[in-house]
């Protein structure tokens, strides 16, 4: 699956767009509310008023928002004007800058792409920062992490079909390699978890409940076996053999808003991840949490970093 390609929306105006975000940047001080309505506009769109602006400005307009808006807000809307494979490799650059690197926004950055996506994705990291995007996870991850990611930026199997006798034989090796023996082999799990098909690992994740001696599921195995870094890897993959992707998205959100206080940086990665596909994003999570994601991200935030988000996430 190739990356999304967003379209225009009806009813569109980048000259009246472009206008009201001069207007809300102008003078001292900037009305970041009347800038919301970024949100509502697609990658295509805001590109146009883009253009527009430095038309009927003489100015460039991410300029213009970086200079005059600020935190979470500044933020969004920058990313906004990202199409999914900038955004991506963008986000992925972010996560390696600085001591250590963000194992969270690479996971969810990586774990979901196909074969011709990840192609894509180092094709382009490769031309916009001069650098392999495996050579630069070797320089930044040690260890399993290691392993982990550069095994999963290699081919995956997409045939769906599954071949039960061989996914059985494969939660036997996982047990063997986990919960029967002293230590865990981490490579076992490391290759099959990253180059077996999404199919067959939710059909290794029956058997290995239903034949295996302690009859665990798999998602408790790991949760035995592993910490930290790698147990957040591995427990994504499987979230998205059983479940699917956008459930995956789903827990993701729900982590960065539940408990005491609020992930936000989790929390704008996931919602931009999501939208393109928010409407059923929405009513997946509606369906898993009972209320819905608008209402959620509504009383987890407040306000122009609210008014932005609502109107990306869009009616209920």
């Amino acid at each position: 699956m190739a990356y999304a390609v967003f379209n225009a929306g009806g009813g569109f105006n980048p000259n009246a767009d472009a206008e009201a975000l001069h207007y809300a940047m102008l003078g001292s001080g900037c009305d970041e509310k009347k800038m919301a309505f970024l949100g509502a506009r697609n990658p295509f769109e805001l590109e146009q008023i883009r253009v527009v602006y430095q038309q009927k400005f003489g100015k460039d307009l991410l300029t213009e928002i970086k200079k005059e808006t600020k935190g979470n807000f500044e933020v969004v809307a920058l990313q906004l004007f990202k199409d999914p494979l900038n955004f991506d490799v963008d986000n992925l650059n972010a996560a390696f800058a600085g001591s250590g690197y963000d194992h969270h926004a690479v996971i969810e950055i990586l774990v979901t792409k196909s074969n011709a996506q990840k192609a894509l994705l180092r094709e382009h990291y490769a031309r916009k920062f001069g650098k392999d995007l495996i050579k630069h996870i070797e320089s930044e991850a040690t260890g399993s992490m290691q392993a982990f990611l550069t095994s999963l930026l290699a081919p995956r199997e997409e045939n769906p079909a599954v071949v039960e006798n061989i996914a059985r034989e494969d939660a036997q090796r996982l047990y063997n390699a986990g919960e029967g023996k002293t230590g865990t082999d981490e490579k076992t799990f490391i290759h099959i978890f990253t180059r077996a098909s999404f199919p067959h690992l939710a059909a290794v994740a029956r058997f290995y409940q239903a034949d295996t001696k302690k009859h665990h599921t798999l998602s408790q195995a790991l949760s035995s076996e592993f910490s930290g870094a790698l147990q957040v890897a591995l427990e994504a993959v499987l979230n998205i053999a059983e479940w699917g992707i956008m459930d995956y998205y789903a827990v993701q959100a729900m982590k960065a808003m539940k408990g005491a206080g609020t992930n936000d940086h989790q929390l704008i990665r996931v919602t931009l991840l999501q939208r393109g596909v928010m409407g059923p994003f929405k009513e997946h999570f509606k369906r898993k949490y009972g209320k819905s994601y608008k209402e959620w991200v509504h009383s987890e935030t407040s306000g122009s970093y609210r008014e932005i988000l609502m109107n990306i996430i869009g009616d209920t």
